[in-house]
């Protein structure tokens, strides 16, 4: 037997005890600290590495960039829906007579995080950084109608061709290449929200005391299981409207059974999205669990390079036709918010949703197959593994066989994917059609009209349609809002002849909250405002 003497026992026990003390620590760190301080604590699901590429990621990361960073302009939205630019960190914007130049003024007194300055060579700095970014982004391609954004990104000229200006500290002037009613909307976007375009956004986790906020909250603190501490801006230009000095945002498992079991069971969490579609009844009756409207739409893409049917007129129509849409509404989906058969949200505000696609037709169906090219193939279908997608695109394959005579079935293939997988699986052309969604990103009809255009970030189907070109392009030069629209029509019409997608159903948001949470204010790209929530009770931690 090992015999041990006092000054090892001593030794010992002092290694128990400081070992014990750091996970009791560790673990206070995670949970107890947040409910004994009575922080709300929000769980926003999964977030990129980077702030930089906000265009290409979900709504979480545009919600959470809302948070961090003001823009010139917002997009303000009331208790019915209806929405009004208001200023952010400009103050006014004069637009000339000819409609081409928008000359904001900045307002007085406005700071970054640190304490420094913000000025209108900031907001050149911002563009300039931004459109230099070396992928197609949303940014290229929208700020295109900004006058020599084109060559610029070309690599035909510097910046300083670009007609963004500060002609003083507090003006920032922009030209554009022709007039546009919807510019102020676009710049109203969370991916506009001013930033420093560095290294540290690269890397935001890593940089987040080193990187300076602009919004109502900047980041203090991450913790070791990926918690993120918010503390309010105390420089932010409208801080006297934020309810909450400090919001904990927990990264789980994109909403779900285990968010569900955070909330309920572990109580640990006071928000989180996309209940189990089992539980929202449930949770509806408890008064713990509502859903909003937005401006997502899922749809079936048809991949128009693959040498299977997809790629044939008659035969897209056949799906189309043969889809009777209101049969997913029993399926209670957990995203599942109204049947579309137009191409824009149900609701948005814009006489252009009466072109809608044909209704359910089985004889259609038949004539349309029969004149297609399909001769039995395999038909894949891909989509993104989670929530209820998987039982969506069943239901659909079933929709559409249960039109067809059983000698002339579909043969369907599903394949589904994770997050990391989707955009290399639809980028190698290895999937036919595709179940999955789009985003209209802002409130004026260019917003998912200039999304087919031949060069744009999410048209990797393989549309190009030159009468849908050609329309799209007079439509950008004129400003009558009436020949606008018509243009617009002719746009959705060679849309509806081509049918690259089928729309199939508005996506909802579903929000959980205690009974203590105040202020959710959904707007309608489905992020949450982090400025007017609160939790009743609590104390206020940063006087």
């Amino acid at each position: 037997m090992v015999k041990l003497n006092r000054n090892s026992c001593f030794v010992l026990i002092m290694i128990i005890s400081l070992t014990l003390q750091g996970c009791v620590e560790k673990k206070s760190d995670v949970a107890t600290i947040s409910k004994s301080n009575k922080q709300l604590v929000y769980d926003i699901e999964k977030l990129p590495n980077d702030l930089v590429k906000i265009d290409q990621y979900n709504s979480r990361a545009k919600e959470l960039s809302e948070t961090l960073f003001e823009g010139l302009v917002y997009e303000n939205q009331d208790s019915n829906g209806n929405s009004t630019i208001n200023y952010g960190l400009a103050k006014s914007c004069d637009i000339s007579k000819d409609r081409l130049v928008y000359t904001f003024t900045l307002r007085d007194g406005i700071e970054w995080s640190d304490g420094k300055s913000i000025t209108s060579t900031d907001f050149c700095n911002f563009f300039r950084d931004t459109l230099k970014l070396n992928y197609n982004s949303i940014y290229r391609n929208e700020l295109k109608i900004i006058f020599g954004v084109t060559d610029y990104i070309s690599n035909k000229s510097n910046f300083s061709s670009v007609a963004i200006i500060a002609p003083k500290e507090n003006i920032l002037q922009i030209r554009l290449n022709s007039p546009e009613p919807y510019f102020l909307n676009l710049l109203s976007q969370p991916i506009y929200g001013l930033r420093k375009i560095d290294s540290k956004l690269n890397n935001w986790k890593k940089n987040y005391d080193k990187i300076a906020y602009t919004g109502a909250f900047k980041i203090v603190k991450i913790s070791v299981d990926d918690k993120i501490y918010l503390s309010k801006n105390t420089k932010y230009i409208f801080k006297d409207r934020v309810k909450s000095d400090n919001i904990i945002l927990a990264q789980g498992k994109n909403g779900g059974e285990y968010s569900l079991a955070d909330f309920e069971t572990n109580n640990n969490i006071d928000v989180f999205l996309n209940p189990p579609s089992t539980e929202t009844e449930r949770l509806q009756k408890e008064n713990e669990e509502k859903t909003y409207s937005s401006f997502t739409v899922k749809s079936l893409f048809f991949n128009l390079n693959s040498t299977t049917a997809t790629g044939n007129v008659n035969f897209r129509k056949a799906i189309n036709y043969a889809l009777d849409k209101n049969k997913l509404k029993s399926l209670r989906l957990s995203d599942f918010g109204e049947v579309n058969n137009s191409f824009f949200p149900n609701s948005m505000n814009t006489v252009l949703k009466t072109i809608t696609l044909p209704n359910n037709s089985p004889v259609e169906t038949l004539n349309s197959l029969s004149s297609s090219n399909y001769h039995g193939e395999t038909i894949k279908i891909v989509y993104l593994d989670q929530g209820d997608n998987k039982k969506a695109c069943e239901q659909i394959i079933k929709n559409i066989n249960g039109n067809i005579p059983r000698k002339n079935n579909i043969d369907f293939q599903l394949t589904g994917c994770s997050s990391d997988e989707i955009s290399d699986v639809i980028k190698e052309n290895d999937y036919d059609i595709y179940f999955g969604e789009y985003n209209v990103n802002y409130n004026d009809p260019m917003a998912f009209i200039e999304m087919w255009q031949p060069q744009y970030p999410s048209n990797v189907y393989g549309f190009n349609d030159v009468n849908y070109n050609n329309f799209i392009y007079d439509a950008s030069i004129t400003y009558d809002i009436n020949k606008r629209n018509d243009l617009y029509t002719k746009c959705l019409n060679e849309l509806v002849k081509n049918m690259p997608m089928i729309p199939i159903y508005n996506k909802s948001v579903g929000v959980c909250s205690k009974s203590n949470v105040q202020g959710i204010q959904v707007n309608k790209y489905g992020n949450i405002s982090m400025e007017n929530l609160w939790l009743n009770g609590s104390e206020k931690i940063n006087k």
